[in-house]
């Protein structure tokens, strides 16, 4: 009854009908993604662009990270609380996929231009590292040439998430 009422109401072809529901609708939402979560206080104003799922960011950038990783079905976490020690910190995403263990962390770093920002980034890199949080293993990094080309960036998904991504 479904069926036909899907066919009638959107004229789909035989082949479109053999693809899975999910091709056409998104899956049901990951638990862990969307459990309540601790996210950073700070000047939670400065989050005003929208991502495709609906998620407040804070630059145009992080909505371009957010989108691609929603687009490959990358559960993530926005700015969620991460505690090294006696640190709080709030990377820009937190990936948990279901096949590995350990989260990934994924910090954009948009004002690489900037003297000030890069001491601030750099001493942020090395607290991860601290806590054996290494870059290209646990640690994203990536800057504005890394997000301008679509493809660069749909290739380190790829890269990093392999199959663990549709």
């Amino acid at each position: 009854m479904i069926r036909y009422v899907f066919i009638t109401l959107f004229s789909i072809s035989d082949q479109q009908a053999r693809l899975p529901g999910d091709y056409f609708f998104k899956p049901a939402r990951d638990s862990w993604q969307f459990q309540p979560y601790e996210t950073n206080p700070y000047h939670p104003e400065q989050r005003s662009i929208l991502t495709n799922s609906g998620i407040a960011v804070r630059s145009k950038s992080e909505m371009i990270i957010a989108n691609a990783l929603s687009f490959h079905h990358v559960p993530f976490r926005y700015e969620a609380l991460l505690v090294l020690g006696n640190e709080l910190r709030y990377p820009d995403f937190t990936i948990k996929l279901p096949s590995v263990e350990k989260p990934v962390f994924w910090e954009h770093f948009g004002l690489a231009d900037r003297s000030d920002y890069l001491k601030s980034m750099a001493a942020k890199v090395h607290l991860y590292m601290e806590y054996d949080i290494l870059p290209w293993r646990d640690l994203i990094c990536t800057y504005e040439e890394d997000i301008r080309d679509s493809k660069r960036l749909r290739r380190l998904i790829e890269w990093f998430f392999g199959n663990n991504i549709r």
